[in-house]
């Protein structure tokens, strides 16, 4: 069973689905779904850090494209978060494969909000 906080769920061109959500406190990851056996299969985990969630999938030229906000690495306690947080982009290259997915991972570019 896979808890998902602030999902997001995409079928790829390829007939695959790919979800990504928080599993607590700074962690952000990335699954593969087989609605066929019910079966979650973890695939990588995110970059991040204290607050974080809400992702955005977009396949573009054969990469897989997710958004997501988190604390800055540099944060500091400010009430009930660590602040600032930052807007992150990932990409990652997606693989065709026969049996269960393979990405890779890419880059990842940030934007700060503060």
């Amino acid at each position: 069973m896979v808890d998902l906080g602030g999902p997001d769920l995409m079928r790829l061109a390829d007939g695959r689905f790919i979800a990504g959500d928080r599993d607590g406190w700074g962690t952000m990851k990335l699954f593969e779904l087989d609605p066929a056996i019910g079966r979650a299969t973890h695939l990588l985990n995110l970059p991040a850090r204290g607050d974080s969630s809400y992702l955005g999938l977009v396949e573009h030229e054969g990469e897989l494209w997710i958004s997501y906000y988190s604390s800055a690495d540099d944060a500091k306690a400010g009430g009930l978060y660590l602040v600032p947080s930052e807007i992150r982009l990932a990409k990652v290259k997606l693989i065709a494969t026969s049996g269960p997915s393979q990405l890779l991972q890419t880059g990842q570019k940030r934007g700060s909000a503060r």
